[in-house]
C-alpha cells in the first residue's frame, strides 16, 4: 500500500485497482497494489488524477464526475462506468485501457475503481512492445490507411515519433490530427501516391521525404512500413521513421564536390585543348621554318657539287656529301615528328576493316624495296577483319614492314610472314603478327624500342630516326589496341598486334 487508506473502504474492491482521489483538488490520496501495477510508477500521492487519463476522455470524465453518486430518492449507490485510456508512459495506441467506476465518497475523498480491459498476457505483450518503442532509435508507428491520404492519422505513437514531429504525444493522438500537413509541400503528393499504391497492392512501403519539425523546420526522413489488413478488413501501415538528414547533407556535399570537380575538369580540359592547339601551331611553324634552310642547304650543296666539283678535292666532296646527308636526315626527322604529332592527335572512329585488303595496300607502297631485296612474303589472314581506323592501321603496317626490310640479315633473303587469328581468351578481338628473319634484338630492350628517339643500332649501319616504332605504339593505343614483340638476336623478330573485339566511336581526328 502506497498510502494510508481506510481498510474497510478498499477491502471490498480487491482485486480491482482502487484509487482515492480528493474530490476538491482532484489529487491522488491513496491507492492499492492492483492500482500500482496497472498505472506503474507514475501513480503517486499528490499527483493530479486527471493527468493519468487520456486527453481524449477528459470531457467525458468531467461529465461523469459531475453526476450524483447516489440516487436521492433511494440513497443507493449509482454505478457510473466509463471506458478510457490510461496515461502510463506507454506510446499512444499501446496504453492500457480500463473501465472506470466512480461514486463512493468518504471524508472528502472519492473512490475511483479501475477494471483492466484485456487479458493479462496481452497487457504483458503490449508492455514489452511499448518498452521496445521507447528505446528504439527510430520512430515506430502505426497508421490508418482506410480512406483518403489527406485523412491519414496515427494509431500508435512512439516517443521517437514525437521527436520526429517535434510535437507532444497528445497533439499526435488528437482525433483531428492529420499527417500530410506536416510534410513538406513539395513531397506531399509523392508521399500520398506512394501510400495509395502500397495500400492498393499490399506491398511494403519505402519512401524518403521531408517532415516539417515544429522547431527544426524541414528534416529528411526515411519511412519503411509493412501493409497489413486487420480483423475488420481495413489496411494499416506498421513501420518506422528514420532521420536521414545527416545522410542527405553528406549526399548534397558529395554532389557539390562532384559538380565542382566536373567544372574543374572542364576548365582544365579546355585549358589543355588550348595548349594543345598552341603546340600544334608551334610544331607546324617550327617545321616550316626548319625545312626552308634545310632545302637551302641541300640545294646549295647540290649546286656546289655540280658546278664546283673539279675545284674540290676528295675530302671536300666528302664534306659536301655529308652536309647533304645530314640535311636529308634532318628533313626525315621533321617528317617523322610531324607524323608522330598527327598520330598523337588521332581520335579515330573504329570500324571493322578487312585485313587482307589493307595488307596488300601497304605491300604495294613498299613494292620497290621488296623487289630490290627479293623479299618473300607469306600471308595467312583468311577473311578476318580487325576493329580499327584505316589510316592508323596503314601507318602501322607500313612501319612494321619497312622495319622488316631495313633490319634484314645480309646473308639470307628477307622473309616476312603475316598471320591473323581470332582472340578467344581476352573476350574476342583479333591478333595480327608480322614476323621476319632479320637481325632481331635482345628482349632486355623490348620496352626501349617503342620509345621515341630510342635506337639499338648506329645510324650509319641502319638509317632511321628512332621514331617509327613509337608511332606504331601510339597508333595502336589510339585504336584501343596493344603491341608487343618477341625476338632473339640474329633470329628475327615477331611483332604482335592485338585489336579490340568491337568497333566503338571515340571521337574524330582533330583538324
Amino acid at each position: 500500500m502506497s498510502a494510508t487508506v481506510p481498510p474497510d473502504l478498499l477491502a471490498a474492491l480487491v482485486p480491482d485497482a482502487a484509487v482515492l482521489v480528493d474530490d476538491g483538488t482532484g489529487q491522488v490520496r491513496g491507492f492499492n497494489a492492483a492500482a500500482a501495477r496497472l498505472f506503474g510508477p507514475g501513480l503517486q500521492p499528490g499527483r493530479a488524477m486527471c493527468t493519468l487519463i487520456g486527453a481524449e476522455h477528459q470531457k467525458a470524465l468531467q461529465a461523469l464526475l459531475a453526476e450524483p453518486s447516489a440516487d436521492p430518492q433511494t440513497e443507493t449507490t449509482v454505478a457510473q462506468r466509463l471506458p478510457l485510456r490510461l496515461e502510463t508512459g506507454a506510446p499512444a495506441g499501446l496504453s492500457p485501457r480500463a473501465m472506470l467506476r466512480v461514486g463512493l465518497r468518504h471524508a472528502g475523498l472519492r473512490l475511483w475503481q479501475f477494471e483492466g480491459l484485456g487479458r493479462p498476457e496481452r497487457q504483458q505483450a503490449d508492455w514489452l512492445l511499448a518498452r521496445f518503442m521507447q528505446l528504439s532509435p527510430g520512430a515506430p508507428f502505426a497508421l490508418e490507411l482506410d480512406g483518403a491520404p489527406a485523412r491519414l492519422r496515427f494509431t500508435i505513437i512512439s516517443p521517437g515519433l514525437c521527436r520526429a514531429f517535434g510535437l507532444d504525444e497528445r497533439v499526435l493522438a488528437a482525433p483531428d490530427f492529420r499527417v500530410l500537413p506536416h510534410v513538406h509541400a513539395q513531397d506531399r503528393d509523392a508521399l500520398a501516391q506512394a501510400m495509395r499504391e502500397a495500400a492498393r497492392h499490399l506491398t511494403d512501403f519505402h519512401h524518403e521525404f521531408r517532415l516539417l519539425h515544429s522547431l527544426r523546420g524541414p528534416v529528411w526522413h526515411e519511412a519503411r512500413a509493412t501493409i497489413e489488413i486487420d480483423a475488420t478488413g481495413r489496411p494499416g501501415a506498421y513501420g518506422y521513421l528514420l532521420d536521414i538528414s545527416a545522410r542527405k547533407r553528406a549526399e548534397q556535399q558529395l554532389e557539390a564536390m562532384h559538380a565542382g570537380l566536373e567544372q574543374r575538369v572542364r576548365e582544365r580540359t579546355a585549358e589543355l585543348e588550348d595548349k594543345h592547339r598552341e603546340m600544334e601551331r608551334f610544331t607546324y611553324s617550327v617545321s616550316h621554318h626548319l625545312k626552308a634552310p634545310l632545302r637551302g642547304l641541300d640545294g646549295y650543296s647540290r649546286l656546289l657539287l655540280a658546278e664546283k666539283r673539279d675545284q674540290l678535292d676528295d675530302e671536300g666532296r666528302l664534306f659536301v656529301d655529308n652536309i647533304r646527308q645530314a640535311a636529308r636526315q634532318m628533313s626525315q626527322l621533321i617528317e617523322d615528328l610531324l607524323a608522330y604529332s598527327r598520330v598523337e592527335r588521332l581520335r579515330p572512329t573504329l570500324v571493322a576493316l578487312p585485313l587482307r585488303g589493307l595488307i596488300d595496300e601497304a605491300l604495294a607502297e613498299l613494292d620497290e624495296s621488296l623487289r630490290s631485296q627479293a623479299a618473300e612474303i607469306r600471308i595467312d589472314t583468311s577473311t578476318l577483319s580487325v576493329c580499327g581506323e584505316r589510316r592508323g592501321l596503314l601507318l602501322v603496317l607500313r612501319n612494321l614492314l619497312d622495319n622488316a626490310i631495313k633490319f634484314r640479315r645480309p646473308d639470307r633473303p628477307c622473309q616476312i610472314t603475316i598471320t591473323a587469328r581470332p582472340l578467344e581468351s581476352s573476350g574476342g578481338g583479333t591478333e595480327l603478327t608480322i614476323a621476319d628473319n632479320g637481325i632481331g634484338f635482345d628482349m632486355r630492350y623490348h620496352d626501349r624500342i617503342f620509345e621515341i628517339f630510342q635506337r639499338l643500332h648506329r645510324v650509319e649501319d641502319y638509317p632511321g630516326t628512332g621514331i617509327g616504332l613509337a608511332i606504331v605504339r601510339k597508333a595502336m593505343e589510339r585504336m584501343n589496341g596493344r603491341i608487343h614483340a618477341r625476338a632473339e638476336p640474329g633470329r628475327g623478330a615477331t611483332f604482335v598486334l592485338e585489336f579490340p573485339p568491337a568497333a566503338g566511336s571515340i571521337g574524330g581526328q582533330d583538324p
